[in-house]
């Protein structure tokens, strides 16, 4: 007969031989997994969202809005990011973009990217003058000239003339420029980083927006 020591002496060495089984088979089933995981194609990925709330649409803004960063136009001719020609292309007309606008109750848009030269004047023309109020189209320094030795001087004349052909302001990205030398060429690369801006003047009074007829 044994005492009450010896049997719990006994229950502790099975308890202990069946944990050290189960651990031996989970590693076993661990390893057959592994071998057979295969890498997850891209296309079959498909996480569900453990995020679930409330979805509103808001089909109007409640008060006025003015967006300050649009994208209207853009160069004819870019390379790399870097506007290379100054005709614009458009992405709509004055009267699709105010049918959008007086929907969702947006006053105005300033269009960042109205380029200089001609291709500013041709968008003054198409959006500010046609519709005051709505359309306040900024210009862009000449990326292109960039390198030219009397760049400084030619882009302060450029912002001068498009100050007078009506742009409101002036849209430029912080530049900076790497020269390296070798036998045969000068090879320059262009970096366009953050977006920053300055605005002419006061804008005018937006209080009474012309709409498309």
């Amino acid at each position: 007969m044994i005492n009450r020591r010896q049997w719990f002496y006994r229950v502790g060495l099975i308890a202990s031989a069946a944990a050290q089984s189960g651990s031996a088979s989970l590693a076993a089933a661990e390893g057959v997994a592994k071998t057979e995981r295969k890498p997850l194609d891209l296309s079959e990925y498909e996480p569900k969202s453990m995020l679930h709330v409330r979805e509103s649409h808001v089909e109007r803004a409640r008060f006025a809005v003015i967006d300050f960063h649009t994208h209207i136009s853009f160069s004819a001719k870019s390379a790399k990011g870097v506007e290379l020609a100054p005709e614009r292309r458009y992405l709509g007309t004055p009267q699709e973009l105010l049918a959008v606008m007086d929907r969702k109750n947006i006053r105005a848009m300033a269009n960042l990217t109205g380029g200089y030269e001609q291709g500013l004047a041709d968008a003054v023309g198409r959006y500010d003058l046609a519709f005051p109020g709505r359309f306040y189209t900024f210009t862009e320094p000449s990326y292109s000239r960039f390198t030219e030795p009397d760049y400084p001087k030619l882009e302060a004349q450029a912002i001068e003339q498009a100050h007078r052909s009506g742009a409101r302001g002036l849209k430029h990205s912080s530049l900076r420029q790497t020269v390296s030398m070798n036998a045969t060429k000068n090879s320059t690369t262009t970096r366009i980083g953050l977006f920053t801006g300055v605005i002419f003047r006061a804008t005018q009074n937006c209080s009474k927006p012309a709409t498309a007829s």
